[in-house]
This record gives C-alpha cells, sequence and structure tokens, in this order.
C-alpha cells in the first residue's frame, strides 16, 4: 500500500491506511494518536498513567517502585538511544494491596 508517499506492511500498513482516512495532521494529534500508537492502529481508546494518575486510580494499592522504559517500535532501535529510561514511554510499577484494602 502507497500512502502520503510511503508503503509499508502488516502494522504500519494499518498506521498510514488510518493517516490516509483521517488526515495524517488529525491522525498525529496526542490526543489520537496516544491510542492507536500504544495497543495498535485499530485501538480507539488506551489510558496513559502517569505515577500520580496511577495513585488516584488505583486507590486500595501502594506503589512500590515504578520506572520508565523506551517504547517498542520496530524496526527502530530505541532501546539503544542514550537517556532511555530517563525519556521511557512504558510506565512500569509495581503495586501491592493496601492493608486497609485487603482486610475489606
Amino acid at each position: 500500500m502507497y500512502v502520503l508517499g510511503m508503503s509499508g506492511n502488516g502494522i504500519y500498513r494499518d498506521h498510514l491506511a488510518n493517516a490516509r482516512q483521517m488526515g495524517l495532521w488529525r491522525y498525529l494529534r496526542m490526543s489520537n494518536f496516544i491510542h492507536r500508537n500504544t495497543d495498535g492502529p485499530h485501538n480507539p481508546y488506551a489510558k496513559v498513567y502517569d505515577v500520580p494518575a496511577l495513585q488516584r486510580d488505583f486507590a486500595d494499592f501502594e506503589v512500590v517502585s515504578s520506572y520508565k522504559r523506551w517504547m517498542h517500535a520496530p524496526p527502530l532501535p530505541v532501546e539503544r538511544l542514550p537517556f532511555g529510561r530517563l525519556l521511557g514511554w512504558h510506565l512500569w510499577a509495581h503495586l501491592r494491596p493496601r492493608k486497609a484494602a485487603a482486610a475489606r
């Protein structure tokens, strides 16, 4: 498939098809693209967390540890870029039930 001056297969083809259908700049707006990029081009909604939102939405749990890692972006070797942990995309969090919540 050839779209917007680019071609691709698989997931890339699907992203390009979305961009053609919605318009490139509308598709790349963070309010839209964050959903399609997080779980794939066919996902209309994904929720992205930072630690305060995680604590708010999962109040019955305490955050034991959290850290960021680069996004998975084949074929780009993003995991080799410097400062990947500081600039990472995926938030990994380890939670445990709060004692008051576990007693309920």
